[in-house]
């Protein structure tokens, strides 16, 4: 199945005193909420960037002060075997034992349990940027095989976090734990379509539902596409 490309940006709109996330494609062109939307079924082929990600979010994290790291990417005890799984993700062709490294670091739930941190606190600089993204990576890989495994809760645990929604919170790190959250929202209801009233229920703001709508709007905007390609 050929890839659906979705690289998206974030515009923030302040309405009434209230944030809103507005989603817009790369020919910039705005996503307009849609009424009735539906959830695409089937798994993407691979992690799919519904907002800035480790290519797409070099501008967006020159915004931050690179000097400013949180000692939470500092500290993080599995930097070591998460940035050799990023280097493993992105080959083609593994080892045996890469294989095995791999494979059982995709099973180790205490492992998936502290990917959770990293997904809730702001990447600031390209180091942090791509273990945050290592995290998702490696996280929606053990979500593949389980809906409601470890990963799963993890990964939820992120989409209820209110921090998106507390305005005393630093603009740009709003900014950049919404974009993981839509990025969550994405891909769990695009490979597990019955978490989706779920995902929904977990939702803590206006801002939270903000994205979902934003999501849902661009799996069926996809949706139509992928339908008019085949028609061609």
């Amino acid at each position: 199945m050929k890839s659906l490309k979705i690289a998206l940006a974030v515009g923030v709109v302040g309405i009434g005193g209230a944030m809103m996330f507005m989603a817009s494609s790369e020919n910039k062109t705005e996503i307009k909420e849609n009424k009735n939307p539906t959830v695409i079924t089937g798994t993407p082929d691979k992690r799919v960037p519904v907002l800035p990600t480790m290519d797409s979010r070099v501008g967006f994290v020159a915004e931050h002060d690179s000097a400013a790291v949180s000692p939470v990417w500092q500290n993080f005890i599995y930097k070591s075997e998460l940035n050799e799984y990023r280097q493993l993700h992105a080959k083609i062709f593994l080892t045996d034992e890469e294989k095995v490294f791999r494979k059982d670091l995709v099973k180790n739930e205490q492992v998936l349990r502290s990917l959770q941190e990293l997904l809730q606190t702001p990447a600031t600089d390209d180091n942090s940027t791509q273990m945050q993204n290592a995290a998702l990576d490696l996280l929606f890989e053990a979500l593949q095989t389980s809906a409601d495994g470890e990963a799963a809760r993890v990964l939820k645990a992120v989409v209820s976090n209110p921090t998106v929604e507390d305005k005393s919170v630093n603009l740009e790190t709003r900014k950049s734990l919404a974009g993981v959250k839509a990025e969550i929202l994405f891909q769990m209801s695009s490979m597990h379509p019955q978490t989706a009233q779920e995902l929904e229920r977990l939702l803590p703001g206006p801002v939270s539902q903000q994205l979902w709508s934003n999501v849902k709007a661009q799996q069926q905007n996809n949706l139509a596409e992928s339908t008019l390609q085949k028609r061609k």
